[in-house]
């Protein structure tokens, strides 16, 4: 369970880098960020950035999940 009240020492001791997904969308860099937590070890947590924007946060599949990247570059096009 992640604290109530947590400072940057007891986050890294929470949460590790799994990996690191870059996906070959056009219009950003985007990367899928996947991390192992401790407040949910089945499903982990997930990051997709465009650039340094956070585009859409879950479970660590959301880092692999390259529709998500374009779907956001679909948007921002139009």
């Amino acid at each position: 369970m992640l604290p109530e009240r947590w400072d940057e020492t007891t986050l890294l001791s929470l949460v590790r880098l799994n990996s690191i997904n870059v996906h070959p969308v056009a219009g950003a860099p985007y990367l899928g960020l996947d991390f192992r937590c401790a407040w949910d070890d089945e499903h982990g947590y997930g990051l997709m950035m465009a650039g340094t924007e956070v585009v859409e946060i879950g479970g660590a599949d959301v880092a692999a999940l390259s529709w998500i990247a374009d779907r956001h570059a679909a948007s921002r096009a139009s």
